[in-house]
């Protein structure tokens, strides 16, 4: 019997390896609607806001691609920690449009204004709590 213990014991801590070390992450999800209409086929970035007191150090940013109704969820994008949801705290939210950067494409025309799709411009800040949110966007 101690024999199946023992051989049991590496196999337990392979798995409890892999829980816990990242930070703390709530389920964003939401609607982003540009002009008033749910849009597809946008990306969007919650880039957590260095700038704001207490962020030295907050995690990696999460994203997400809008389906067929605008609807999106939020990956958070640490590759050694990937997982629903993004780092708890402030956030530069940054919206863009892949459709106007594809080359191949006739029409290269952004659905989002331009402001939306830089870090350094983007008027769309929000604040990603523990649990389980909606944060819908509206852009102009």
């Amino acid at each position: 019997m101690r024999t199946r213990t023992w051989r049991a014991a590496p196999a337990l801590l392979v798995a409890l390896a892999g829980c816990g070390g990242g930070p703390v992450l709530g389920e964003v999800s939401g609607t982003v609607r540009v002009k008033g209409k749910p849009t597809p086929g946008l990306r969007v970035y919650f880039n957590p806001d260095v700038t704001e007191p207490g962020q030295s150090n907050p995690g990696a940013s999460s994203h997400a691609v809008t389906d067929a109704d605008g609807h999106y969820s939020l990956t958070y994008a640490d590759p050694k920690d990937p997982r629903p949801g993004a780092a708890i705290g402030s956030h530069v939210v940054v919206v863009n449009d892949p459709d106007a950067e594809d080359q191949s494409k006739r029409v290269q025309v952004s659905r989002v204004a331009l402001r939306y799709s830089r870090v350094t411009e983007t008027p769309l800040r929000r604040d990603v709590k523990a649990g389980t949110q909606t944060i819908d966007l509206d852009l102009e």
